[in-house]
């Protein structure tokens, strides 16, 4: 006789057996009769109803059934009778987040954990319920509840590190990821966390040395690999993130997240009809990762569906989302409305954008960084022009034109285009050092020769590694662009650490430029740009320090016009080929042409030709620009920085 004959058999002798009633359930539920189960269980529960393993068993078996409906209806009836059966209250949360019964999965958790508050793992599992839920700052205190009760554990950690970077407090959620790391080397949702964090606040190498620790120790997580895509898509490196993507997509053809990535890889190369064919079926109001839908939209504006595009957008930007979604969705919007001839609403959408933007620096301390500056570097420095030949630095304000300046030089056969260069900010800041502050310019002030050399090298050594090139080769007959906008902050080192390089400095109209800054989704250190009077302080501030390091500091610089380049881009092309010692190449012309992945905010518009529409941007939004206007003021009574400092 089978053991489940048995129990039958002995439960028809003895039906008051509530031992036997459960152990038969037991057994009718391994074998996956669940329904047969329940009754077993009810009939237990008759004969003794407040029965606590009874009652657990009623709510567990339908639950591990995944009958979630039954689940919750039993575990309700249970709390009647038992309303401090821990456990149950436990499924009862479980049960009703699988239903999509969020706010009464938060109070099953509440109550829970009232009644055990010392286990963590209530806590982390509200936090994680919370965080599903967007309600970012409450799953932090859940999760750091759960840290407080016991030891360092990784997937606290790790999860209390994300919800700080969905929050966009980054600082405190790469501290929490890389002690999540470093509690578990194996921990791989905290190394992908953790390469997101550092992507976002401009940290390149160390975001790809988290990935590689994920991809190492999982290689098989095909999330994982996705998720490396996404960034090699974000830092420009499209070429690597196609073949990345294809390779996915050649194991796991049905991948919606690797079709997505491949479709924001073509949108990124100019391939608009394509990666609107690819991301088209994909993308929907409901899709919470907005980076697709961002790219999606953008490739509608350049095939003429910008108004198929602004519904499903409008609806996503409606629905819970990271700052950093927010950034992307408002500024996604405003261009949106702009293609569609809709300027107060498109003015609308970047400023609701910007709000949502971390204020990581303040743009008072660019000011005291101007001035502070030229206190430490008050007279320009003669030295050999030796170190740094080779070298271009293209400078600026964020979307005057250096972009596009590159993208011609690029096409020359003796440039090798370099972007957006994190490495003279490295070279010149001490690591941990705040990004924006004068002690650069004391410590450099006080240095001699020796050290100056050893900093050039440190730039060049770091700046070729970037570029794909050889420092050796860098110089009169291959010449290596840094086109860092702002740069311009650091001119005054380049006398001393680089004297052989040269600099191009782009101009543009002051209120052209701002509005363009203004509307534009940039990266860390860029807050100031949020703000109409704070981008004119910045403003104000990089006009000063520029009259002072050509005026008092002796740099000199081929200055470049961007309303003079779209009147005449031939002639603004020979001129500054000249100024560069460089031949004419009639490519440079043709700079649309080039299919290099543009590392800038800019990579649309300059694989476009030459185009009159950013001439006069702000006129269509005066309107709106008062405080920037009246903030900006006389720029032509400004005073340089020298005039601002003792001499």
């Amino acid at each position: 006789m089978s053991e489940l004959a048995r129990l039958a058999a002995a439960l028809q002798r003895e039906p008051g057996r509530a031992d036997v009633a459960l152990a038969l359930a037991r057994a009718h539920a391994a074998d996956g009769r669940h329904g047969l189960a329940v009754q077993l269980i009810d009939h237990a529960r008759r004969l003794h109803p407040r029965d606590r393993e009874l009652a657990t068993l009623r709510v567990a078996v339908p639950f591990e059934a995944g009958r979630f409906g039954d689940a919750t209806r039993a575990a309700v009836a249970v709390l009647r009778d038992i309303p401090d059966h821990v456990r149950v209250w436990r499924m009862a949360a479980q049960g009703f987040a699988e239903l999509g019964m969020a706010g009464d999965a938060i109070e099953a958790w509440r109550t829970a954990i009232g009644l055990h508050p010392a286990d963590r793992w209530p806590w982390f599992e509200l936090g994680n319920l919370l965080l599903r839920e967007g309600r970012r700052g409450q799953a932090v205190g859940a999760y750091r509840e759960a840290l407080q009760r016991g030891e360092p554990h990784a997937a606290i950690l790790g999860n209390l590190g994300a919800a700080l970077l969905h929050a966009g407090r980054l600082g405190a959620a790469r501290t929490r990821l890389e002690q999540a790391v470093a509690v578990d080397p194996h921990w791989v949702p905290a190394w992908v966390s953790l390469a997101q964090v550092r992507a976002t606040v401009g940290d390149e190498d160390g975001a790809e040395a988290a990935y590689r620790a994920a991809l190492d120790t999982a290689p098989e997580r095909v999330q994982t690999r996705v998720s490396y895509g996404d960034f090699l898509v974000s830092v420009g490196r499209a070429g690597h993130a196609e073949t990345w993507f294809r390779s996915v997509l050649a194991e796991a053809p049905t991948h919606r997240g690797a079709r997505l990535g491949l479709g924001q890889v073509l949108e990124r190369q100019g391939h608009h009809v394509q990666a609107a064919e690819v991301l088209g079926p994909l993308v929907s109001a409901d899709l919470d990762a907005v980076g697709p839908l961002a790219a999606w939209a953008r490739s509608c504006i350049r095939t003429g569906q910008a108004a198929a595009a602004l519904p499903v957008l409008t609806a996503r930007a409606e629905r819970p989302t990271t700052p950093t979604q927010a950034q992307l969705l408002h500024h996604t919007l405003g261009r949106l409305h702009t293609a569609l001839g809709q300027h107060g609403a498109a003015f609308a959408a970047h400023a609701t954008g910007n709000r949502h933007r971390e204020r990581d620096v303040d743009p008072r301390g660019v000011v005291r960084e101007v001035e502070g500056v030229a206190r430490a570097l008050p007279r320009p420095v003669q030295r050999p022009p030796g170190a740094g030949r080779g070298l271009v630095f293209i400078v600026g304000m964020p979307r005057s034109g250096t972009s596009l300046v590159e993208q011609i030089l690029s096409r020359h056969p003796q440039v090798v285009a370099g972007g957006e260069l994190p490495s003279l900010d490295r070279a010149l800041r001490e690591p941990g050092e705040p990004p924006v502050g004068s002690a650069w310019a004391e410590r450099l002030a006080a240095e001699g020769p020796t050290a100056w050399d050893a900093r050039g090298q440190a730039y060049l050594a770091d700046a070729a590694r970037r570029a794909g090139v050889a420092p050796g080769t860098v110089g009169p007959e291959l010449r290596l662009t840094d086109k860092q906008p702002t740069n311009y902050m650091f001119l005054g080192a380049l006398p001393r650490i680089l004297p052989g390089a040269r600099i191009v400095h782009c101009r543009r109209d002051p209120l052209d430029t701002c509005v363009s800054c203004f509307f534009q989704n940039l990266g860390p250190g860029h807050a100031w740009t949020t703000e109409l009077p704070w981008l004119a302080t910045v403003y104000r501030a990089y006009r000063r320090q520029m009259a002072f390091w050509t005026e008092a500091g002796g740099v000199e610089v081929v200055h470049v016009d961007y309303e003079a380049v779209v009147d005449d881009l031939e002639g603004q092309v020979r001129r500054l080929l000249a100024a560069l010692d460089l031949p004419f190449h009639p490519d440079c012309l043709a700079f649309h042409e080039s299919r290099r992945d543009a590392r800038t905010a800019s990579v649309d518009q300059v694989r476009q030709p030459i185009y009159r529409s950013s001439v006069g941007r702000a006129a269509r939004y005066r309107a709106w620009l008062g405080p920037l206007v009246d903030a900006l003021g006389d720029l032509d009574a400004l005073p340089p920085a020298t005039e601002r400092v003792p001499q």
